[in-house]
């Protein structure tokens, strides 16, 4: 399996349109912080930025999300290497394993490079965090990175169940950005929090429960529900999956 990532990875790392997409996740990054720093600079005021810009589940989410997907698992099945993968012997079931296991490294790597980035503006531009703060900052990084992580894993599990790309494209937009905004507007509209029961409510509950000092057990349980139970069941369904050789 370990040679099966490093060969995704590597493959990936060299592709233009994921380059292209890292380029453009830089510039707004970089923009966002440009217009910051022509207004009154604060502590305050920095991490609002950072947790409703670069952080938040919408733009930077789709921008990394959907080409990792794209990325990982579509190519695979729309250039048939992946039956090239499983005629040299190796089970579906490690396959799809892999296949998490890379968009969980790239999408680390994004929001890690995104972190530091971060910071560094943050000393730069002298906001004055406090070490909480910072610590909270990183928090928010890391739940942006495991929202981002868990609604391309659900895209994947439909993408094997289905083995349809357009389905795991739609899937993956949905579970990244639609479905969070249509559940928060229904909430707004009915008074219950109905957007706190989805996968990228249950992370903004977590992140909130990390600042309020309260250990974060929404995320293994949201992990648990959105993540690997749908990844499992893609696993057995694709493993029965008749494929074309």
């Amino acid at each position: 399996m370990r040679l099966l990532i490093s060969a995704d990875l590597e493959r990936i790392l060299k592709k233009r349109s994921f380059i292209v997409m890292l380029i453009i996740v830089l510039i707004y990054t970089v923009l966002n912080i440009i217009f910051f720093a022509n207004e009154k600079v604060s502590a305050s005021g920095f991490i609002s930025l950072m947790n409703s810009n670069i952080f938040a589940p919408h733009i930077v989410a789709l921008l990394i999300g959907l080409p990792v997907f794209l990325a990982v698992g579509a190519d695979e099945i729309s250039s048939n290497s992946m039956q090239a993968i499983i005629g040299r012997g190796v089970s579906r079931g490690r396959m799809i394993i892999a296949k998490v296991i890379d968009c969980l490294i790239l999408i680390t790597m994004i929001y890690a490079l995104l972190s530091v980035i971060a910071f560094v503006s943050e000393a730069v531009l002298g906001a004055g965090l406090s070490g909480t703060q910072k610590l909270h900052l990183l928090a928010r990084a890391a739940i942006a990175d495991l929202r981002t992580f868990g609604a391309t894993v659900m895209a994947m599990a439909v993408l094997f169940i289905t083995y349809n790309i357009a389905l795991g494209v739609i899937a993956d937009i949905c579970a990244l950005t639609i479905v969070y905004l249509i559940l928060e507007m229904t909430s707004a509209l009915t008074g219950v929090d109905i957007a706190g029961y989805s996968f990228t409510g249950m992370m903004e509950r977590a992140n909130d429960m990390i600042v309020s000092g309260v250990f974060p057990y929404q995320i293994p349980i949201a992990l648990l529900i959105f993540c690997v139970i749908p990844i499992t069941a893609a696993i057995i369904i694709f493993s029965r999956k008749e494929l074309d050789f």
